[in-house]
């Protein structure tokens, strides 16, 4: 699997390198799913701090002897928008995966484009061809 920063920084690049090995990938797809997935970290990481500064505010509360029910009760609103955004997080994180998974490796660039071996360049040889006296299998 690539490395998903390759996507997230520099998608046409990676793009352009997967079209040399035949594999066209949906590059609107992925920097739409990038869209989704950053803003709903976003949305989940000051959910999160939210989360944090009222329960903070109910131990405070609790130690001086007020009435933290109001605080309560935002905080449980928070942790159920909280888990919403988690679950559409988990999704696109999903989604991403799947398409990561499924692009090959990019090759280096000196490697000639072709469909087959034929295409390849042969730089160097080691060594002597071994010769047969028998047929050779196909192992």
């Amino acid at each position: 699997m690539l490395d998903p920063k390759l996507f997230r920084h520099d998608i046409e690049k990676t793009a352009a390198a997967l079209k040399r090995r035949g594999f066209i990938l949906d590059v609107e797809q992925v920097k739409a799913l990038e869209a989704d997935r950053k803003h709903i970290n976003n949305a989940t990481q000051e959910l999160q701090a939210k989360r944090n500064s009222l329960s903070a505010s109910i131990g405070r509360g609790k130690a001086q002897g007020e009435d933290v029910s109001a605080f309560m009760q935002e905080v449980n609103e928070v942790v159920e928008k909280l888990s919403g955004c988690e679950e559409q997080l988990k999704i696109v994180q999903q989604k991403l995966e799947a398409i990561y998974v499924a692009v090959p490796n990019i090759p280096h660039e000196s490697v000639p484009e072709g469909k087959s071996e034929e295409d390849n360049l042969e730089i160097r040889r080691w060594g002597e061809l071994p010769t047969f006296d028998f047929p050779v299998k196909d192992h």
